[in-house]
């Protein structure tokens, strides 16, 4: 399911990229693509499925940033007298400031520090896994899912649903009209070193991890790390820097686009 879900969502980015400049007009917006190709109706229902998609990809991201800044609290103190609803306010506050970042060409460094938090998170994620994996008494791991049918369904839709929000993009003319020309072939460039990446990284976590702890890995794979400490630590750190620089670099390339509609943006 993993790897069709890649291979699936990597062909619809590709299809995307390539109608950028639909019938000789380069349409900068999602909405506008679509009512180029289906008409009014088009419009309107790219127009709802973006702001739903914006919606749970950005309680999502808040949820998991929260959940890794609470981890680090409960590595040191283990009273649980803050809750998750308040380090989500707490990353919140840290993206609005981020956000006052004076233009979309500030963005680089937050870029380059996102790439490196993603190798370093993968790096040291699946090397807390492996020493969890290898404490355990690999003998009691289960590999088979339990459960009701309707538990075990309703487990295969919210895996489809994690693998599209992983993997999918609700704003790609969006991204793309942020390119330096040729749009077109750097746009496919860029979608394919970023599935590269995806490949490398979270495919690795995904299979260390059922490896390590069966049916039974946490969905968020650090909740189920149990030592070193330093390595629960660090991998949270990176994990919160790299979701605050993924979600501020859609973020500005959208909104830039939007206010701008005609400008030429080269990154």
């Amino acid at each position: 399911m993993l790897i069709m879900g890649t291979v699936v969502t990597w062909y619809n980015s590709i299809l995307v990229a390539s109608l950028w400049e639909w019938d000789g007009v380069p349409h900068v917006r999602y909405r506008d693509l679509a009512r180029s190709i289906f008409g009014r109706h088009g419009y309107w229902a790219v127009t709802l499925f973006q702001q739903v998609a914006s919606i749970g990809n950005n309680i999502t991201v808040q949820i998991a940033a929260g959940s890794s800044m609470k981890a680090i609290y409960m590595t040191y103190h283990n009273d649980n007298r803050l809750k998750l609803q308040e380090f989500i306010i707490v990353f919140g506050v840290f993206q609005l400031a981020l956000s006052q970042l004076p233009d979309i060409h500030s963005l680089r460094w937050v870029n380059a520090i996102c790439t490196l938090s993603t190798v370093g998170f993968t790096a040291t994620a699946i090397g807390a896994t492996v020493y969890d994996g290898r404490k355990l008494n690999r003998s009691t791991i289960d590999y088979k899912l339990h459960g009701t049918k309707d538990h075990k369904l309703f487990g295969i839709f919210s895996a489809l649903g994690t693998i599209a929000f992983s993997f999918g993009d609700a704003m790609l003319p969006e991204i793309q009209s942020t390119l330096r020309r040729p749009v077109k072939k750097n746009m496919y460039k860029g979608i394919s070193a970023a599935y590269a990446v995806i490949i490398v990284t979270y495919w690795t976590v995904a299979f260390v991890g059922f490896w390590a702890f069966g049916s039974t890995v946490n969905a968020y794979l650090l909740n189920s790390l149990t030592g070193p400490r330093w390595a629960i630590v660090l991998t949270n750190i990176l994990a919160i820097i790299q979701i605050a620089g993924c979600y501020q670099a859609a973020v500005w390339s959208c909104s830039y686009t939007y206010k701008n509609p005609n400008s030429d943006v080269l990154l």
